[in-house]
């Protein structure tokens, strides 16, 4: 016997070697969970540089999207794909990757049931609606995907070109969008990563105890001895990195590209090398390892 939908398997009634049916039914709820975790904390967090033309669709540099769960990333590699009212753009990759991977993107009417793939985005009448909220209208050119000024569908219209959510200066000036003010100790250092550990007060994350975990972000710059401003989200200039390489909360405020792996740390991805000197900054979901 199967569900309607899912098309998980079950035992009927009065079944009596029912324990490998009931554990692929087990398996199959554990996997559409997963599916149900990841896709609701799945971020696209970089890349785009869009342009939609009478039914032709192109993204002239790589799509990124940061996976919250395992903390790897998919790349969307550049391309372009004639499209129409109704259909769906979406991409196929495997679930709880073990690390980095590259997918192209496809459009289909309907998606199905399938645990593979990942909705991106749909086309409506003369416009493509992005999972992060931009709006692509048919003529826009070089619109990125990830771009802290916005470009939201709003309730009196989609905004679109170079016209931004926020306009005219930071609430705060020096402060961008992402970043936070926050007490500190003396000893804490630009390039720290923080966690919170009070209101509105950061300390110096460490990944083999929970009670300095999860990390926030990072200590972008001194403002007194005893404040700072910590970067939470978004690009953060930092010397040393590996190109195209995730990093994690190490220990005393530090980071690393090597994966937790002891039984007992705390793993949680705080961003990804775009180049030697410039972390993207996304906080994941820390997991212990066991």
């Amino acid at each position: 016997m199967k569900t309607p939908y899912m098309e998980w398997p079950y035992p009927i009634e009065d079944q009596q070697a029912f324990y490998s049916v009931f554990l692929s039914f087990i398996r199959g709820v554990d996997l559409a969970a997963l599916c149900a975790v990841e896709d609701r904390n799945m971020s696209i967090f970089g890349g785009g540089l869009m342009s939609f033309n009478a039914g032709t669709f192109t993204w002239g540099s790589s799509i990124y999207l940061a996976g919250m769960i395992s903390g790897f990333k998919c790349e969307i590699s550049a391309s372009s794909k004639i499209v129409e009212d109704g259909d769906v753009l979406y991409v196929e990759f495997s679930r709880y990757a073990a690390g980095n991977v590259v997918v192209g993107m496809s459009s289909a009417k309907l998606l199905g049931v399938s645990y593979a793939k990942l909705m991106i985005g749909h086309v409506f009448v003369d416009r493509i609606v992005f999972r992060n909220g931009l709006v692509l209208i048919d003529g826009d050119t070089n619109i990125e995907l990830f771009n802290w000024g916005g470009r939201f569908e709003t309730s009196s219209g989609a905004i679109h070109g170079s016209d931004h959510v926020a306009t005219g200066s930071d609430p705060i000036p020096g402060i961008e969008q992402g970043e936070s003010i926050y007490a500190c100790a003396i000893g804490d250092s630009v390039g720290d990563v923080v966690y919170q550990m009070g209101d509105a007060e950061v300390a110096k994350a460490d990944n083999g105890n929970w009670s300095t975990m999860p990390a926030i972000g990072f200590i972008k710059t001194k403002i007194t001895t005893i404040s700072a401003l910590i970067c939470q989200m978004g690009d953060f200039s930092i010397a040393g990195l590996i190109p195209d390489t995730t990093y994690y909360v190490d220990v005393a405020g530090a980071i690393t590209n090597v994966v937790p792996a002891t039984p007992g740390q705390i793993k949680q991805v705080i961003g990804f090398a775009k180049t030697a000197n410039i972390l993207h900054v996304y906080p994941s979901i820390p997991i212990e390892v066991s």
